[in-house]
């Protein structure tokens, strides 16, 4: 998920996907699960590349996408354009249920 350079003329020709820090990676692939579930368009996403290239290489495209988002709405200092409404809106409503 960080920048990497291509490995060629090796057993296995491709991308390191392995440069960057574990952890960063674990964290983004498992938000990707819960993104593939419950973000309209990154389900879509994911189902399109699961269809052609397999589950697991599907959930890591899916993490680059939401590594990618992270990025540009830290870095603009944005909202995030691909959260569904309708979620936030039960998940404010049920803090401000516990709340008071």
């Amino acid at each position: 998920m960080s920048q990497c350079s291509p490995v060629w003329g090796t057993l296995s020709e491709g991308w390191d996907y392995e440069a960057g820090n574990k952890w960063v990676r674990w964290a983004l692939v498992q938000a990707a699960h819960q993104a593939a579930r419950h973000d309209p368009k990154l389900e879509r996403f994911f189902e399109r590349v699961a269809a052609r290239r397999g589950v697991q290489k599907a959930i890591v495209a899916v993490a680059r996408k939401l590594a990618v988002s992270i990025y540009y709405v830290l870095k603009r200092n944005e909202p995030y354009h691909g959260e569904d409404a309708g979620l936030r809106r039960r998940k404010v409503n049920r803090l401000r249920r516990m709340v008071s």
